[in-house]
């Protein structure tokens, strides 16, 4: 037995068959995005990441800053440490430290008495310091 399609048959097509009909016949017309659509995708995309890069700057500087200051408490507490294990007094600590500072911790505070290697890790540090009376430590000018 043969099965007939609603227009063999005389009767008009089903409501479901002329659905399917349009969205074939849409899915055939569509090929892509407009014009209109790219640029207002693009446009969005520009101004998320326009947001996101400002928001970007500010915490990098802000993380080099809390960076500076931590690396400054950690010369501060090895110049304390070694004032204490070496009995020297804080009038004394900064005899002979190069007046403009020094990136070079084997220099500092001077060159008789160094923090690195004992006292600290890194023989280089990302700023210069001072030594002031007293054995507080100071980023130079």
């Amino acid at each position: 037995m043969t099965v007939m399609r609603d227009r063999e048959r005389g009767h008009p097509p089903s409501l479901a068959a002329r659905a399917g009909r349009r969205l074939r016949a849409r899915a055939r017309e569509q090929h892509g995005f407009t014009l209109v659509e790219m640029l207002v995708v693009i446009s969005i995309l520009g101004i998320l990441g326009a947001v996101v890069s400002m928001s970007m700057i500010g915490l990098v500087a802000q993380a080099q800053q809390r960076a500076n200051t931590e690396e400054q408490m950690t010369i501060q507490s090895a110049v304390n440490f070694m004032m204490v294990d070496k009995d020297i007094q804080p009038e004394d600590v900064c005899t002979g430290a190069p007046p403009s500072g020094t990136q070079d911790m084997a220099a500092f505070p001077s060159r008789t008495a160094s923090l690195w290697p004992r006292y600290l890790r890194k023989e280089f540090v990302n700023r210069k310091y001072v030594c002031t009376v007293g054995g507080s430590v100071q980023p130079a000018p």
